[in-house]
């Protein structure tokens, strides 16, 4: 029986060379990826794929961008979100958005939309779309032990009940499957503390195509890939 792909996580590298590759400004090499990821939610729905988390923009990124970049990304992120909460496709398609990160490095602005397209979205069940924004996988653990930590102190949890389940609790993607494939785009073959807890049993894969660039095929062909790979979690 052919292997089922509930849940992909993706790291959508190169828009910045893809906006230098076609001397366009770097604004318009984000667009495109934006409109990119509006591309691939679509074709992971046809494939009946349940839920699909994207690396938006990391935590570190909110630190090491220059400042002019920061403005540009805020642009766009202003732009993007509130253009979703006017898309007729969420409805349409029954997409649900959630936002995982750390909101209290958000701008109020973006909070505000953020909140509104949770909102917006939380009873629509055709497909997830889990937007790792202020993000880092490291950051997320931290703070998952933060919170047992908490409940521990409080009494409301057990030191001795604790487990991988219930960490897994405790994460940004407590209620999520964990992601069967993890694929990155953009020539680069790491993870940069994507889904650290979660990808533990994924499948990795690797494309050479910038992000703007993939096309359906290269989504196709992963799945493809992965149905005839073996599973051994961990044997």
């Amino acid at each position: 029986m052919d292997a089922v792909v509930n849940h992909i996580g993706i790291i959508m590298d190169g828009n910045r060379r893809y906006a230098k590759t076609h001397s366009s400004k770097l604004f318009d090499g984000y667009l495109k990826g934006a409109k990119k990821a509006e591309d691939i939610v679509k074709w992971c729905s046809e494939e009946n794929i349940k839920e699909v988390t994207l690396y938006t923009f990391s935590l570190e990124n909110a630190f090491n961008r220059s400042f002019a970049e920061k403005k540009i990304l805020e642009k766009l992120f202003q732009t993007t979100f509130n253009s979703l909460l006017k898309n007729k496709n969420l409805n349409e398609n029954d997409i649900r958005i959630r936002f995982i990160g750390r909101r209290s490095v958000f701008e109020k602005g973006l909070v505000e939309v953020i909140e509104k397209l949770e909102k917006a979205t939380e009873n629509h069940k055709k497909i997830i779309v889990n937007l790792a924004f202020y993000y880092g996988g490291r950051g997320e653990i931290v703070d998952a032990f933060k919170k047992i930590l908490e409940d521990v102190d409080s009494g409301a949890l057990n030191k001795d009940d604790i487990d991988e389940d219930t960490i897994k609790k405790y994460t940004y993607l407590d209620k999520s499957s964990y992601p069967e494939i993890v694929l990155r785009t953009g020539h680069v073959s790491r993870l940069s503390n994507f889904l650290l807890w979660h990808s533990a049993y994924s499948e990795l894969y690797f494309i050479d195509k910038l992000w703007p660039e993939i096309e359906k095929q290269d989504l196709l062909d992963i799945i493809e890939k992965y149905k005839t790979t073996k599973k051994n979690f961990g044997e």
